[in-house]
């Protein structure tokens, strides 16, 4: 049974906006530090919306076996300037979106933050995002492994917002809250309340 206060993750790289839709009736979000890292998962992952189609961002690691590896002891490799693409990436597809330009100069500076691990990184990006949104909401570390983590509702284009790509009218999903963000500005905390509003999810 999922706890009405709580929301239990692991952490994640500019998360999907149905994450968002997730923890904004929560008091709490509670970040996985004992597990192991996942390949292939959105904890250094990320997917945004082009007119080419979907693109997914990875932030590369460095060299090791980190499928077996405490996610907090995870490093990332910054021997190819992948900051400076994925930025350039991100101003290429949303530089002409209706917020960019207020939120570019902040993000910009946390993409191009140094940090040792890949936790660390995740956080200060899951800091601003929330301030940024506007979600009061508490983050913690957990004390321990946890096994069952929250599941992330499916949205599925249930409630769409204007998307700048939008190819044949058809809403794209499945997003990092970039794309809300980038579109949607200081009203991007009432489209995740609405979810609970209309009785989408509950």
């Amino acid at each position: 049974m999922q706890n009405k206060e709580n929301f239990l993750s692991e952490t994640m790289i500019f998360p999907p906006i149905a994450f968002f839709t997730a923890i904004a009736v929560k008091n709490i979000l509670v970040i996985d530090a004992f597990e192991n890292y996942q390949k292939k998962s959105l904890r250094n992952r990320f997917i945004l919306d082009s007119s080419q189609g979907s693109i997914e961002l990875s932030l590369p690691l460095k060299k090791g076996k980190h499928q077996n590896q405490l996610i907090t002891a995870v490093e990332l490799s910054y021997a190819e300037q992948w900051q400076i693409k994925h930025w350039r990436t991100i101003q290429s597809i949303y530089g002409k979106s209706p917020y960019f330009i207020y939120y570019k100069e902040e993000l910009k500076e946390l993409f191009y933050q140094q940090e040792k691990y890949l936790f660390d990184f995740n956080k200060n990006i899951l800091k601003y995002l929330l301030d940024a949104i506007r979600l009061d909401i508490s983050v913690l570390d957990s004390s321990e492994f946890i096994p069952t983590k929250d599941p992330i509702p499916e949205l599925s284009g249930k409630i769409p917002y204007y998307q700048c790509y939008r190819q044949n009218g058809v809403f794209i999903s499945g997003l990092s809250i970039l794309d809300l963000l980038f579109h949607c500005g200081p009203e991007s905390i009432l489209y995740l309340n609405q979810f609970y509003q209309n009785k989408v999810f509950s």
